[in-house]
């Protein structure tokens, strides 16, 4: 350990001030709120274990245990405003979980003194995952900002930032070990909700599940860290991961995509990584376009008499007359270089579009 006595001033930067949010909001304010949990939460669990074993009355420092009473109460805040946001769009059970949850927050200071720190790092843990639980539920709208199915997508950002809270106390206190944990942790909440982008009810029309989870290049300075990484790396990124996550192109969150939407298909892993050799959409390229975008690539292709148009790795366009032999794909989540609300394939991912109605 580099300094078990960390200071709370230190580590407060962990704790998000966010402010109250109206009712009215979108999604992305909800998101906020239970990022905002999350962290709080691991925060409070991490400093109950790394601080509470380092002494033998098993309590933290008196800093320590005012730093986690604050963060008790920006627990409470956040989701006294995500319930706010979440207004009548939730089940009739969800109230009672949150209620259920609150209440146990809102107790935690007056009974942790009866227990061991491991016991209060895993009081703590259930916290967290009876608000995860409540998350689990879906509401599917074509309004853009609106709270969208999958459900998978809100607990799998909480759960990130629960262990990204986590992970930043152990960068601070300089226990490589749990750092490294729950950054693995954190990584894999990430990719889960990454993996989820949107579902195709058809070929046309398609009604989109979204995730909003962002891009991969949008998370890489989180999804970089190790079980090494700086103190201060946690503390640049708190408002980060709030951020990057609530950005996916909008056409992912429109409800429907144009009708000459197909939906998204792999590439060859066998391609050619800078022509056209072993393309699924061999035919015709523009590589690597600082201003591509959709109407720009099924133009293109449609000016060659292809069927299909592409669009991979936000700025590589291909045409073709077939665009399923390597199977479908679900990580069409970066944007177009030149439109950042449309979506343009992803890594060895082709968004596909027909060049003509059907």
């Amino acid at each position: 350990m580099r300094n078990p006595r960390v200071t709370a001033v230190n580590l407060v930067v962990l704790d998000l001030l966010l402010a109250i949010t109206p009712a009215s909001a979108s999604a992305d304010d909800f998101k906020r709120q239970i990022c905002a949990i999350g962290i709080n939460l691991g925060s409070i669990a991490s400093r109950e274990y790394l601080f509470g074993r380092q002494f033998s009355n098993s309590q933290p420092p008196a800093d320590q245990v005012n730093a986690i009473a604050d963060a008790v109460n920006k627990t409470l805040g956040h989701t006294s405003a995500a319930e706010r946001l979440i207004g009548a769009v939730q089940p009739a059970s969800r109230p009672a979980m949150v209620r259920q949850f609150a209440a146990e927050v809102s107790a935690y200071m007056t009974t942790r003194r009866s227990l061991t720190y491991s016991q209060r790092e895993n009081r703590v843990s259930n916290l967290a995952s009876t608000y995860r639980r409540s998350l689990e539920w879906t509401f599917n709208s074509s309004r853009p900002d609106a709270f969208q199915y999958n459900s998978t997508c809100f607990s799998a950002l909480f759960t990130a930032c629960y262990e990204f809270g986590y992970a930043g106390t152990a960068a601070a206190v300089g226990d490589a070990r749990s750092e490294g944990a729950h950054v693995i942790a954190m990584r894999n909440a990430i990719d889960s909700g990454m993996q989820i982008a949107y579902d195709r009810e058809d070929y046309s029309d398609a009604k989109q599940i979204c995730c909003n989870m962002g891009t991969k290049a949008q998370w890489a300075p989180i999804l970089g860290m190790t079980g090494t990484s700086p103190h201060s790396a946690f503390v640049i990124n708190t408002t980060a991961i709030q951020e990057i996550a609530l950005s996916i192109p909008r056409a992912h969150c429109n409800g429907s995509q144009p009708r000459n939407y197909v939906g998204c298909f792999a590439e060859s892993r066998n391609a050619d990584v800078t022509g056209l050799g072993n393309r699924v959409l061999g035919g015709a390229m523009i590589p690597n376009d600082p201003g591509m975008n959709v109407e720009k690539c099924v133009s293109f292709c449609a000016s060659k008499g292809y069927a299909y148009a592409g669009l991979q790795y936000a700025a590589w366009c291909f045409c073709g007359n077939s665009y399923a032999t390597e199977g479908s794909a679900d990580n069409c989540n970066m944007a177009c270089s030149g439109n950042g609300a449309e979506a343009c394939g992803g890594p060895w991912a082709n968004s596909v579009y027909r060049t003509s109605p059907r």
